[in-house]
């Protein structure tokens, strides 16, 4: 079986760093604790404070699927979500 991945591209204005990462160690510990959990990573631009990475690595799409529809997910991310400047994301299975 393919794992799912889940990567997203964030940008904010410097004054909100601090709490979207209070906030992202929130999502960081509640993600391990789901069902299909494989990885997490919370990365920030060497060259732009501003500029953050979001990896997830699932067992299958199901399983981020059902983590994206708990209730703890629904309300985390308007909270999260107002942050940001600028939202890209990709979802994919690896191929080699």
């Amino acid at each position: 079986m393919n794992h799912f991945y889940y990567i997203a591209n964030v940008e904010l204005e410097q004054e909100n760093i601090e709490q979207y990462l209070l906030l992202g160690e929130m999502l960081v510990k509640t993600t391990k604790e789901s069902p299909g959990y494989i990885d997490f990573k919370l990365l920030q631009d060497k060259n732009n404070p501003c500029k953050m990475m979001v990896y997830h690595a699932w067992e299958s799409a199901e399983d981020m699927d059902a983590y994206t529809q708990s209730e703890f997910f629904k309300q985390y991310m308007p909270q999260i979500g107002k942050f940001f400047t600028s939202f890209s994301s990709f979802e994919g299975t690896q191929i080699r």
